[in-house]
């Protein structure tokens, strides 16, 4: 029976479609990537760590706020299999056809005319915090400011990906497109 399973391991849970929004008593108030309470079942027995997305032990990315001209984008990016380990974040036109790299790990973004991966300086800051190193539980904050006027209903896509300290990719998160307003 279900009285001697067990639900989480390693600090994580489950997935599950019918506990994963607020409606369903899932709330995620500090973007970790876990309900904030756990999730119960007959027999006492608890999920404590139930994921708020599908394949939650994948990394992912959470923007907040809003993508227009002078506007700054605040991104979650979460790799929780991955702590201390480097990132790069990357933000392209499309989304296909995808990039693969040598070690097989598929980028879910185009090498099309717009591919952005390095940090732009002088007066229109593109791209702050996209490379850097996750912290002990697997996440960054990073941020995008759209550097050029004039891109409104222009969609981008980001992804990140995750490296070990000699420099290999070794996750790749899923891309997240967002579309700039006005």
């Amino acid at each position: 029976g279900i009285a001697n399973n067990q639900f989480s391991l390693n600090g994580q849970g489950n997935y599950y479609n019918t506990y994963d929004e607020p409606s369903e008593g899932c709330f995620d108030s500090n973007y970790n990537g876990f309900c904030d309470n756990p999730l119960t079942f007959p027999y006492a027995q608890q999920d404590p760590y139930p994921f708020t997305y599908q394949n939650g032990w994948n990394p992912i990315i959470v923007m907040n706020g809003s993508a227009g001209f002078g506007t700054t984008m605040n991104f979650i990016i979460q790799d929780i299999n991955h702590p201390n380990q480097p990132y790069i974040m990357a933000f392209s036109d499309s989304s296909s056809p995808p990039i693969v790299l040598p070690n097989g790990l598929t980028i879910p973004l185009a090498g099309g005319s717009i591919l952005i991966i390095t940090i732009f300086f002088g007066p229109a800051v593109g791209l702050i915090g996209n490379v850097g190193m996750l912290d002990n539980s697997g996440r960054a904050n990073a941020q995008f400011s759209v550097p050029i006027p004039g891109l409104q209903g222009f969609t981008l896509y980001s992804a990140f990906v995750t490296g070990d300290n000699s420099g290999n990719a070794v996750a790749v998160s899923p891309s997240y497109n967002f579309t700039i307003q006005s």
